[in-house]
């Protein structure tokens, strides 16, 4: 091919020399324009961050030094057209201010463009404008409001929620949220208060319940956010031989206001009785050389006695109990996914229990000279007592005849590695699934599972002493007596 000047370029070459330069420069380009989209969005995040911290700033300054009444939609944002959404904030020294969302009209068009450029937020008597970017004219057959690049809630955006304290106190909660984004991320800017009309602390929002022997009920007071613990009890001493100590587990879970929770707070074992402990605990055949297991805590969705089926299965919480000591060895502790066995010098000591069966009971066969193990734990109760009494628990360990009882096996819905019950399982036949719960509406998030013997609930050895004592002023390895329940609402 003819060369077109004396470097020998071809006309071919010119042509693709020509094009890879245009590809670079609208590559660069298309670099600059996003820098220059990216630098301008940045700008705007910064612009409503500042915007969010003025504002929330202002309002809570307000409740704290002044003190909150009460929170309505009454008085002055009765007014006819100048909101779509508003509440009046009445403090208690009688002072009023509103706040207001800027009325947006989709049906009048001449106004659209003026007050989509003038979304604001009032609080009191000063409007603060929300700066935003729309065309002057929107292309045929668009709609005006497809150019929003901010968004602000309309409708009502303060919830109130009663409770009554622990104190017997009654407090009304409100929760201001005003949602603000922008169209180009994910982040939430607006405005979200919590406040109360009476100086609440956190214990104020904190129920305790300690060891009745009978079954307890809980009715959530506002719809929202609790955090949930439970301290399983622990088995009785022998001698030198301590029982097992129980478990604590945690957990965080959304309840809507009127619903009823039944707890269960575990006995812990004695020494001095055969008398299994409440919940769960297996008894003790003989005093002399063994001692009664310790109760589960447990909370339930079904009432009734505490070994009815249909309530055992509703359980979406246990915090295990220890095994019964015995003059021949110790009792296991209360167990995350799985108990901890007895100790004895001869085998002959109870088993824990895990997420799908109880433990076994170990027994020495004189003809054959071994050891022959049989299921002697249950889902939630004991199916034979022995000597020494195993731990209650989601399945409960095993009871023992010259050894320490087994302890039994922690439980949260929606906790990883936990086993549900079956939907069609039967007292006669108790199966599990694969997944962690059984009921999807109640399950919890950021659990925690501390076993008696004071590791992760999946019996991963920390060897420090973690588990939170229910009165919160010690940790321990374990719970020593009877068991716990703290419900506090978030």
């Amino acid at each position: 091919m003819k060369k077109l000047n004396q470097k020998g370029l071809t006309l071919i070459e010119v042509i693709m020399t020509f094009t890879l330069i245009m590809v670079i420069i609208a590559g660069l380009l298309t670099i600059i324009m996003n820098y220059r989209h990216r630098i301008s969005i940045e700008s705007k995040r910064l612009e409503l961050v500042t915007y969010k911290n003025t504002l929330t700033k202002e309002i809570q300054d307000d409740i704290l030094k002044l003190g909150l009444r009460e929170i309505n939609e009454e008085g002055d944002c009765v007014i006819p057209d100048q909101f779509s959404s508003c509440s009046n904030i009445v403090f208690k020294n009688g002072e009023e201010k509103i706040l207001a969302i800027s009325k947006i009209d989709d049906e009048d068009p001449e106004k659209e463009l003026q007050l989509l450029n003038n979304k604001y937020i009032q609080y009191g008597d000063t409007k603060y404008p929300i700066k935003d970017e729309l065309p002057e004219n929107p292309p045929e057959g668009r709609e005006l409001s497809d150019f929003q690049t901010i968004f602000l809630t309309e409708g009502s955006f303060v919830q109130k929620n009663t409770i009554q304290l622990a104190d017997d106190t009654q407090a009304n909660i409100y929760k201001i949220d005003i949602y603000l984004e922008h169209i180009d991320y994910e982040d939430d800017f607006g405005i979200h208060i919590v406040a109360s009309d009476v100086a609440l602390s956190a214990n104020s929002l904190v129920t305790d319940y300690g060891y009745t022997g009978g079954m307890q009920t809980y009715t959530v007071p506002a719809t929202g956010t609790y955090k949930i613990e439970l301290w399983g009890a622990s088995g009785g001493n022998k001698g030198q031989n301590p029982g097992g100590m129980g478990s604590y587990t945690k957990g965080f879970i959304s309840l809507t206001k009127g619903t009823n929770l039944y707890l269960y707070v575990g006995g812990a074992g004695s020494e001095n009785s055969i008398k299994g402990g409440y919940n769960g605990g297996g008894a003790s055949t003989q005093s002399e050389n063994g001692s009664p297991g310790g109760g589960a805590t447990d909370i339930r969705m079904v009432g009734g006695e505490w070994n009815d089926f249909a309530s055992l299965k509703s359980r979406i919480m246990v915090a295990a109990g220890g095994g019964g000591a015995n003059s021949e060895g110790k009792g296991g502790n209360g167990g995350g996914l799985n108990g901890y066995d007895g100790t004895s010098a001869n085998q002959t000591n109870g088993t824990g229990g895990t997420q799908s069966k109880g433990g076994n009971t170990k027994e020495s066969d004189i003809a054959t000279n071994t050891i022959q193990e049989k299921i002697s734990g249950g889902f939630g109760k004991v199916l034979s007592d022995a000597q020494s009494g195993a731990g209650g628990g989601w399945f409960t360990g095993g009871s023992a005849t010259n050894g320490g009882a087994g302890g039994g096996s922690s439980y949260i819905s929606g906790h990883k590695g936990c086993a549900a019950i079956s939907e069609n399982a039967t007292e006669d036949n108790v199966t599990t699934t694969e997944t962690t719960s059984t009921d999807k509406d109640y399950q919890f998030s950021n659990t925690l599972i501390i076993d008696g013997d004071g590791n992760l609930g999946d019996n991963s050895v920390t060897d420090q002493t973690i588990m939170p004592s229910y009165d919160g002023k010690t940790n321990d390895v374990g719970n020593k007596g009877d068991g716990h329940i703290k419900i506090t609402y978030l």
